[in-house]
């Protein structure tokens, strides 16, 4: 038995890029791309993306209309999904340390280079009140964010609250 799975990675404003390219593949295969899709997974961004879609699909929405709105969010709203994490000095201090011994990495090395009110604020526009609990479990959603400072109760809590 085959299993589609849609799944879209993190890493901030590329969230863009996956969704463009999902709106061309699904265009090109007349719609097909997000019909077949069995199952949906993403990472930060790429959650926001996948959550979108499962819901619209449980919602009964039009899935290229869906993808358009994301896409819109993106070009529209980058600023509003994607805000700066206020890091603290000592987290500062261990960046700099880290990168005079080597380390390649920019910021969100030490922890998240954003918050994730963003991502949470354009999710609420998107799904509304509505939890994971109300998104078809046969979707398989897989949804993960490094940020975890989301009060409990807030958008897409887990089913049991």
């Amino acid at each position: 038995m085959t299993f589609r799975l849609l799944s879209c990675d993190g890493g901030g404003i590329r969230g863009y890029m996956s969704s463009l390219i999902i709106e061309a593949l699904n265009k090109q295969t007349g719609g097909k791309l997000l019909g077949s899709a069995d199952g949906f997974a993403g990472t930060s961004t790429g959650g926001l993306i996948t959550v979108a879609l499962a819901d619209a699909r449980t919602q009964g929405q039009d899935m290229p209309d869906r993808i358009k709105e994301i896409v819109e969010i993106y070009r529209c709203d980058a600023d509003r999904i994607f805000t700066e994490n206020d890091r603290g000095l000592f987290s500062r201090i261990e960046e700099m340390l880290l990168r005079l011994f080597g380390h390649q990495g920019g910021p969100g090395v030490l922890e998240c280079q954003y918050t994730a009110n963003g991502l949470v604020s354009v999710a609420h526009d998107l799904v509304g009140d509505r939890t994971s609990g109300s998104i078809d479990p046969a979707l398989v959603l897989a949804v993960n964010s490094a940020a975890l400072e989301v009060p409990k109760g807030q958008v897409l809590k887990g089913t049991r609250g």
